[in-house]
This record gives C-alpha cells, structure tokens and sequence, in this order.
C-alpha cells in the first residue's frame, strides 16, 4: 500500500529533476549568450584593429606627402622660381 509520505517523497523527487532541468537549460542558455557575446566582442575588436590601421595608414600617407610638398616648395624657393609675395 502507498502511503501519503510516498507520494510526497516522489512529488519532491520530481520537482527536484524538473527544477535542475530548467537550471541546466538555463545553464546551457547563458553559455550560448556568452559565447555569442565572446564572438561579437572578437569581431568588434578585428574591426577596430582594421579601422585603426586604416587610418594611421592615412596619416603617414598624408604626413609623407606634406613633407614632399615642403621639400618641393624649399627647392622652389631656393632656385627662384616662386618668390615671396
């Protein structure tokens, strides 16, 4: 014969699993979101890296080219060809 007793123990049994397997799949949904946060943070970082070479490519691009600019404008002074106004 079951007894009132048993019938609670297994009812505590069963809401035990139930509870750890909402906590396992809670466990399993934080992973993920973490991992795809981890992931996107990766590619933002890449991102960034590639924009920031980019412009400082830029830069030297643009500083190289000034000084070209000075040294031409020097030699132009020098030989006469442009004066000062």
């Amino acid at each position: 014969m079951t007894t009132g007793g048993d019938y609670r123990h297994a009812l505590q049994a069963l809401t035990l699993a139930s509870r750890q397997g909402a906590a396992d799949e809670r466990d399993d949904e934080t992973r993920r979101l973490l991992r795809e946060i981890r992931d996107a943070q990766r590619e933002q970082l890449a991102e960034y890296r590639r924009v920031t070479e980019r412009s400082l490519e830029l830069q030297q691009r643009a500083v190289t080219r000034q000084e070209q600019i000075g040294h031409l404008y020097r030699y132009l002074f020098a030989t006469g060809i442009v004066g000062v106004g």
